[in-house]
């Protein structure tokens, strides 16, 4: 499942710490296959299968001495899976935890910090696109080996576009901004009886946590007071009501964004800003190897400080208190490293390299007839882009500000008086967990 549509599932049931064995890799005996159990997280959908499979098969066959066992586990149950069968001294080798929601896991200590192996064997992490990194790190230490990230940018369908006269947004540039969002949005949006319901929508501009935070970034501001384990809310500053100011004129005012989830693929949609690349690998706009409709890409629409985007990081973590951990950092190596395999999975997932020396090859894995494909590079190296927020306190803030969101986008409530409950209920919650609040 993309990032948009999943949730984070509460921690409450996390409330003891597991306790996790120290003991080094248990012995195999002569003879025996060494063992790596691959929790594998479903909600990276069927074509990261698919990959792990092929990686499965090759990497047996150049090391018959190891079995890989990918494990499939649904994103719902995955935290849970883990904290389980870590504390029963049967977990996993490998996990494919995500950054935003990996607090629990890295708080815990399920995480093998990476750093030591990373000197060892003189991996160079320049190799990767910086901000990658940096989302792969906590309280300084790197904890995951990246293989994609995932570039929220503007995807609109170009024959909707010329059809109402515009100007497609890659050419606009850097004129391609909020406003023009906004006079896109009433052009390209279609209600043909006028019954409040258009026949299409305009612009995707969705209120999910894990989205408007790009347009506070562009806006010049934050949530919090830093991107990972932050302990202070931004909640209650200018460049938040900036931004709920112009989304509520989106979703209220001029009615041009819908508030269910739709895609390009359904085609009553004619633009997002909340979606990213694997749109070209859905199945529904897919003939063969061809996108059967007319999309484009192009940056994010310029805020009032900066077009800045949010790149989703992905990689594999080794799992603390691996059983084999040499073998199982050899997996990740061969899957992470080595640049034919990275660009299989680029092909079969749709997802940008991590490896800068591999993103201008994109644009050349992407199905025939996406336009402007070439972009993806100097987005994804763009050094305005914003970082993702590690937090352990995801879910509580999401159900403390979702609400709020919403009535400010059905003209409920007054942006001004959101952002400080907002802010209130997000400093309640850094506070009483023994964080400072602002």
């Amino acid at each position: 499942m993309c990032k948009e549509l999943r949730r984070l599932v509460p921690l409450a049931f996390l409330a003891t710490t597991v306790s996790i064995s120290l003991a080094g890799p248990a012995p195999v005996a002569h003879g025996a296959k060494t063992i790596i159990t691959h929790y594998h997280n479903t909600w990276h959908g069927s074509p990261w299968r698919s990959y792990l499979a092929e990686m499965e098969k090759a990497y047996e066959k150049a090391h018959p001495d190891v079995d890989i066992r990918v494990v499939d586990v649904p994103g719902h149950e995955y935290l849970t899976k883990v904290t389980s069968t870590v504390a029963a001294g049967i977990g996993p080798d490998v996990l494919e935890a995500y950054p935003d929601s990996a607090a629990p896991y890295l708080e815990r200590g399920l995480i093998r910090m990476l750093d030591d192996l990373v000197a060892r064997d003189g991996v160079d992490l320049g190799q990767f696109i910086p901000q990658v990194v940096e989302d792969f790190k906590w309280k300084g230490q790197l904890w995951s080996l990246p293989i994609s990230t995932y570039p929220i940018l503007t995807i609109y369908n170009s024959a909707y576009v010329e059809e109402a006269g515009l100007i497609e947004p890659f050419v606009l540039k850097e004129k391609w901004d909020w406003s023009k969002v906004i006079e896109y949005g009433r052009k390209l949006t279609i209600d043909r009886n006028d019954d409040g319901t258009p026949e299409r929508w305009g612009i995707k501009a969705y209120w999910s946590l894990n989205r408007w935070f790009i347009f506070v970034h562009q806006a010049g501001g934050s949530f919090y007071d830093r991107p990972v384990d932050p302990t202070e809310s931004r909640f209650n500053t200018p460049p938040v009501l900036k931004t709920l100011e112009w989304m509520r004129d989106l979703y209220f005012t001029y009615r041009v964004s819908p508030f269910e989830v739709l895609d390009l693929a359904q085609e009553t949609l004619a633009l997002s800003l909340s979606d990213g690349p694997t749109i070209f690998r859905d199945p529904r706009i897919l003939k063969g190897n061809r996108v059967r409709l007319s999309l484009a890409v192009a940056p994010m629409p310029m805020g009032p400080a900066n077009n800045g985007t949010a790149l989703f990081a992905n990689g594999f973590q080794i799992a603390y208190g691996s059983r084999n951990e040499a073998a199982t950092w050899e997996w990740l190596k061969f899957i992470t490293l080595d640049p034919a395999n990275v660009l299989r999975f680029v092909e079969l997932t749709g997802r940008p390299p991590a490896r800068v020396e591999l993103l201008p090859k994109y644009a050349e894995l992407l199905p025939q007839g996406v336009k402007n494909g070439a972009v993806f590079a100097p987005i994804s190296l763009y050094p305005h882009n914003v970082p993702d927020i590690v937090t352990p306190f995801t879910y509580e803030i999401e159900q403390a500000v979702n609400p709020l969101m919403l009535q400010v986008l059905r003209g409920e409530i007054a942006p001004a008086a959101a952002q400080e409950k907002m802010h209130a209920a997000v400093s309640t919650i850094l506070k009483k967990r023994g964080t400072k609040s602002r």
